[in-house]
């Protein structure tokens, strides 16, 4: 069975069955507030925001869409490709790169009203990015492909990696130290920047998807039958945490040693205030692979998915 083509089929009504959903849902919440649907449109893969009100998502057929009221509303951007794009980070309101299908890097100086294509960096599907303050970033994908760059995204430059697997995250907790997942339980680490990887060991073989460190020895990746794992010594030893699902994970967003967010296949989202000691399972609003989740703060989040789906997660203090 074509899942994609059947999901362009049923977009339009689960679409409009999501939206009873979080309308019901959003009557009957508890006071501390929680998830509802914002918008429907096309299928989505990542989503970045800089404050509570400006944010970015990005999906298939090069579709970019971006918030100036915290997702209540979204307007389309310009992308100048049809390529399908798969990642996204922004810095402040103005400064923001995407990569994707193809080789695909995008950068805008002005908060999306244009984006500039960089050319000829590579021609392998590129599936997340990362910045660390404003000139450098690192860009990872097909093939173990990571590219890096010193200059604000301008010009980027393919690093050496002894892997061939596909790389799906990539998450830097200083200008030198960071980390890279994928295929087959894949692992790596660097201390200078990128210059050299380590291969670093991850007690499965099952795929990672999602990687995120809040500084340079507290991390969690996420992958394959519903794994968390963490780390406290910069990935050279993971725990696996428990969790109640087998649903495959594909994102993870931590604001600090304690909060944070994992979401996945069947609408899955999975929350933590202990720093993954225990993990709570939210009620699911959307039947929907859910690739990526951004968390803010305390308050705000957000995850994008297929089927058109875009997540907000509000924590109502009643003032």
């Amino acid at each position: 069975m074509d899942l994609k083509a059947l999901g362009k089929g049923l977009g339009p009504l689960i679409g409009l069955m999501v939206i009873s959903l979080s309308l019901a849902a959003s009557c009957a919440s508890a006071p501390e507030g929680g998830w509802v649907i914002q918008k429907p449109g096309y299928p989505l893969r990542d989503v970045s925001f800089v404050d509570a009100r400006t944010g970015w998502a990005v999906g298939e057929n090069g579709v970019i869409y971006h918030t100036s009221d915290g997702g209540a509303t979204w307007d389309w951007q310009q992308s100048g490709t049809l390529k399908d794009l798969y990642g996204v980070w922004f810095i402040d309101r103005n400064r923001g790169w995407i990569v994707g299908e193809g080789g695909t890097i995008l950068k805008t100086n002005d908060g999306g009203q244009v984006w500039q294509p960089v050319p000829g960096a590579t021609a392998a599907d590129l599936y997340s990015i990362t910045f660390y303050g404003s000139l450098k970033g690192w860009a990872v994908g097909e093939g173990g492909t990571i590219l890096h760059t010193s200059d604000g995204g301008r010009s980027w430059q393919r690093q050496e990696i002894a892997t061939t697997e596909d790389l799906f995250d990539v998450s830097f907790a200083t200008g030198n130290y960071g980390w890279v997942v994928g295929e087959g339980g894949t692992s790596h680490h660097t201390a200078n920047g990128g210059t050299s990887w380590v291969l670093q060991g991850y007690p499965s073989w099952w795929s990672l998807r999602g990687v995120d460190f809040v500084d340079v020895h507290t991390g969690w990746v996420v992958g394959m039958g519903g794994a968390i794992a963490h780390t406290d010594d910069g990935g050279f030893t993971w725990t696996l945490q428990t969790t109640k699902t087998r649903a495959e994970l594909w994102g993870v967003d931590f604001i600090d040693s304690q909060n944070g967010w994992a979401v996945g296949a069947g609408g899955t989202i999975l929350h933590t205030t202990d720093g993954g000691k225990s993990w709570s399972q939210e009620p699911v609003l959307a039947e929907a692979v859910l690739y990526s989740v951004f968390s803010l703060d305390e308050g705000h989040a957000w995850a994008v998915g297929e089927y058109s789906t875009v997540l907000h997660y509000r924590l109502e203090t009643g003032e």
